[in-house]
């Protein structure tokens, strides 16, 4: 918690609004932590490393949920499947992209070269 706060300390000290912020860690106590405690937290970003299997990101995301935490960064290819039966182009949401939208998770992606 004292690495969260500190942080959020040093945009309070250059007067960076908070609407001006997206806190982000791949820590969801931080980012737990912001939502609860701070103005930052409304923006606060879960960033989702995992590879977490079905039930175990579906559990994560209604964690995230009840703690108040409105967005989670995945990796961009966690985001999309492929299935040339069912789709004219081939390209579906995944099942974690499906999970976080039920769960009413804004999703912000990761660039290419990060994953």
């Amino acid at each position: 918690e004292a690495y969260a706060q500190k942080m959020i300390d040093e945009y309070i000290e250059l007067g960076i609004p908070p609407e001006d912020v997206w806190p982000q860690s791949f820590r969801p106590e931080d980012v737990i932590y912001w939502v609860n405690n701070t103005d930052y937290g409304v923006q606060g970003v879960a960033l989702d490393e995992s590879h977490l299997t079905d039930g175990d990101y579906r559990e994560w995301h209604q964690m995230l949920v009840d703690n108040g935490v409105k967005i989670v960064a995945p990796a961009l290819w966690m985001l999309v499947t492929s299935d040339a039966t069912t789709s004219e182009l081939g390209i579906l949401p995944s099942d974690y992209a499906s999970s976080a939208q039920e769960h009413g998770l804004d999703i912000i992606a990761w660039t290419l070269e990060r994953s």
